[in-house]
């Protein structure tokens, strides 16, 4: 079978955030199943250079804003339409028995294309809500984007013959909004890359100063829930120290840093930050879909203390190590009872058993490929 992945954003040259993350996972995900030799990959990017012998087609997408607010009034979300005839051409020349959407802003290139394939709609969130969401916080000038981006997703929730959904809560909207419900959940996963022997690095440390760790790019719930967080929390830990990475997070260094709170900002790699924290805070106030980094945080095995936002799709009742924690008063009695307790193996073994369980990508191959390959669903 040949499947063509459409893609809306830049994820081969760089995974900095959780979208791209996610749309990795997909991609080799569709490349284990059914070969990378049969995977064809259109790809919205300014970065990636076009690779025929991966099967790999870039297309440019917007400039800067006047190109994009132009596009967007055009119903084109990160493409002119010179670019969407490109795009057209290359979808009928390439010819593929399935056509993965990767984005749902993207669902009006099906305006130009026949039903000679199956398609597929994968959807991060429900963009209509999410939208909603940002013009109730940011105002009016969302409103192009909310327009463009709710005809585009109804445009291919009506057309596509299979939906993925992160989880039940996005299930749940999608038929609030256009009465469809997911025809499969796939909750975000990752490839272990975990190794026992340095997380073990920091077991019999002295236990006065615990390390937090927050991971997240520039991104508004990402800043809002953090700043919430050095204002309300980490004032009331003293026997705490919190880092901050994740893209751009440097550029809120003199609004976030503190006596006990370092912000690094960009890094290359997360992994050294992982086996150094002693655990992760992910207080995460509004959103939509999966919360990635919940789950790159299970996989190092660490304790997370969360929002019900940040926990939202994983199933962590009754795991010992996750706590849910939904006020500055929870934050400040939990982690500080945690903190009082002394670590001897550098991770939770009960966190890193669900990641192995639930949120490995080996584990939800067998069931990705069965829904995938039949043929209704």
């Amino acid at each position: 079978m040949k499947v063509l992945f459409v893609a809306g954003h830049e994820f081969i040259e760089k995974q900095d955030n959780g979208g791209r993350q996610c749309s990795y996972r997909n991609y080799t995900v569709l490349q284990t199943i059914f070969g990378a030799e049969n995977v064809y990959l259109c790809l919205l990017s300014n970065v990636t250079a076009t690779d025929p012998d991966r099967h790999i087609q870039v297309f440019p997408t917007h400039r800067n804003l006047a190109e994009q607010i132009r596009n967007t009034l055009f119903l084109r979300n990160g493409y002119s339409k010179k670019t969407e005839r490109g795009i057209i051409a290359y979808i009928r020349e390439t010819k593929p028995d399935m056509l993965f959407f990767d984005f749902s802003i993207l669902g009006g290139l099906l305006r130009h294309l026949g039903t000679d394939f199956e398609t597929v709609l994968f959807l991060h969130n429900i963009e209509r809500h999410y939208m909603r969401g940002r013009i109730r916080r940011g105002g009016p000038a969302y409103l192009l984007p909310y327009f463009s981006y709710s005809y585009n997703e109804k445009a291919i929730v009506r057309r596509a013959d299979k939906i993925i959904c992160l989880n039940s809560r996005d299930s749940s909207l999608l038929w609030e909004h256009y009465g469809r419900r997911a025809d499969f959940l796939m909750p975000m996963t990752f490839q272990d890359r975990f190794d026992p022997a340095k997380a073990a690095v920091r077991s019999g440390r002295d236990a006065s100063c615990r390390q937090l760790l927050f991971v997240g790019s520039l991104f508004p719930p990402n800043y809002d829930g953090i700043y919430w967080f050095c204002q309300n929390v980490m004032p009331h830990l003293p026997a705490c120290r919190l880092t901050i990475i994740g893209k751009d997070m440097e550029k809120k260094r003199g609004e976030l840093s503190a006596g006990n709170i370092e912000v690094v900002g960009t890094v290359e790699r997360t992994d050294r930050y992982y086996y150094e924290a002693d655990a992760v805070v992910i207080p995460i106030l509004y959103g939509d879909g999966m919360k990635i980094k919940t789950a790159e945080a299970m996989m190092y095995g660490k304790p997370i203390f969360g929002t019900r936002e940040a926990l939202e799709g994983y199933e962590t009742d009754g795991v010992s190590g996750i706590h849910e924690c939904d006020s500055a008063d929870d934050y400040i009695a939990q982690i500080s009872a945690w903190a009082s307790q002394p670590s001897d193996v550098g991770y939770a073994k009960s966190v890193r058993q669900l990641f192995i369980d639930r949120y490995e990508t080996g584990r939800l191959l067998e069931k990705a490929a069965d829904f995938l390959t039949s043929r209704n669903g």
